[in-house]
């Protein structure tokens, strides 16, 4: 993974601090949007930087913050963005309350190296 899709990880990361003190989500073509990301593939992109965000969550034993980022359609997050550990197999409304309810001032902004080790580490516990 490109190390400019971990920076977005940050930015995005912080986005949804907000979004969470202010008990809302976002739909991925409108978290696409307010990064100036256009075009109808865009959405589909943002897995890349939230799959980090998930990764580092689930390393932590955090409620998974990429619960509020959602399909318009479906109102749930993608396949792709399920949560593990403690909150693998939860209900998403139950694991949105969890983030909402969580105080993520008290937890230090990860750096873009935060991100990248989380991600590695999880690709190398899937290898067979």
């Amino acid at each position: 993974m490109r190390k400019k899709t971990f920076q977005l990880s940050m930015k995005i990361w912080k986005r949804l601090i907000s979004a969470a003190r202010s008990r809302r989500t976002y739909t991925y073509k409108d978290l696409a949007k307010s990064f100036g990301m256009r075009g109808q593939m865009d959405p589909l992109r943002m897995a890349k930087p939230l799959g980090p965000i998930m990764y580092y969550c689930n390393q932590k034993g955090f409620p998974p913050l990429t619960a509020l980022v959602v399909n318009k359609r479906t109102g749930v997050p993608g396949r792709g963005l399920k949560p593990e550990g403690r909150y693998k197999n939860k209900d998403m409304r139950w694991n949105k309350d969890r983030v909402f309810g969580k105080n993520w001032l008290i937890i230090k902004q990860p750096k873009e190296s935060d991100f990248q080790n989380a991600y590695e580490t999880a690709k190398r516990r899937k290898k067979p």
